[in-house]
């Protein structure tokens, strides 16, 4: 279940950030950026299809752990989980959200598409540890904005780094494309670390901290990745952009250090999905 959870963020982040370069070049005419958005329409659907069915198989695995059956034996009761189970609902109300999604991705309408994108966000965050004060609660509104952040930074920095590949799309990337994705990056990066320590005070039960266990051990963990990408980020945005316009080896400095912001931010969304299946202190296996 880790696994398939990490595929399903993994997903997500793209499909953000791609939404919201699309939404950034829509403005632009210039021959780089309609081959850019051309480019990224053409890989939402494959994205799409993949988070779909990683829902899926989802859905089965949660079929398999509440019937207690072998997997195979566990695909008939799917049907029940759907219509009688807190998981089903919003299961349902989830994939109904991704489906809309695809249909904004089909017909070109930004809008529907993001719209989509947050509705299946708000579902992940109630089938997961936010949950546990119920589906109309702060943490649960938390536990989305930490959602939507993390998905908006990692995907950006995810699709910028195939956007600026080669030397090539680096030099006829438009002045302010560079800036955009920094100033974006940034405010997503307060977001996620924001809403990131409420979630971690209350999953960790305030001062009552349990140092030695493994919720606490990979929360630490992931926390020192994000403040690990934080730094490479703040080079890019204090360091290196600075002197783009007048240095030729800049932008490809800063697709480098982009390169492994991205692999670190990929290394954290593992670390969630595991996160995601792992009990907090104080609550029961």
């Amino acid at each position: 279940m880790p696994a398939i959870t990490a595929l399903l963020n993994l997903m997500l982040a793209w499909l953000t950030g791609a939404t919201l370069v699309l939404a950034w070049l829509r403005h632009e005419h210039s021959a780089w950026s309609t081959d850019k958005q051309a480019q990224l329409r053409r890989t939402m659907p494959c994205a799409l299809l993949v988070a779909f069915l990683a829902q899926c198989m989802l859905l089965w695995l949660e079929a398999a752990l509440m019937s207690e059956l072998p997997l195979l034996q566990a695909a008939a009761e799917i049907p029940t989980v759907i219509g009688s189970t807190h998981f089903g609902l919003w299961w349902a109300i989830g994939s109904t959200a991704l489906l809309a999604a695809a249909v904004g991705a089909r017909i070109r309408r930004l809008a529907l598409l993001g719209l989509g994108l947050t509705v299946f966000m708000l579902s992940r965050s109630t089938l997961g540890h936010a949950a546990l004060d119920g589906d109309l609660s702060w943490t649960i509104l938390v536990d989305l904005i930490h959602l939507a952040s993390a998905s908006g930074w990692t995907g950006l920095v995810l699709v910028a780094v195939r956007m600026l590949s080669s030397a090539q799309d680096r030099a006829t990337a438009s002045s302010g494309f560079f800036p955009a994705l920094s100033r974006a990056a940034t405010f997503a990066l307060a977001c996620v670390l924001l809403s990131g320590i409420l979630n971690a005070w209350r999953h960790l039960g305030g001062a009552a901290i349990t140092l030695t266990s493994p919720y606490t051990l990979l929360l630490a963990a992931k926390m020192g990745l994000v403040f690990g990408a934080a730094a490479l980020g703040g080079v890019n945005r204090f360091i290196v952009m600075p002197s783009l316009p007048s240095r030729l080896d800049a932008s490809g400095r800063f697709a480098a250090i982009l390169r492994c912001e991205a692999l670190i931010l990929t290394i954290v969304l593992i670390l969630a999905a595991i996160l995601s299946a792992t009990p907090p202190p104080g609550t029961a296996d």
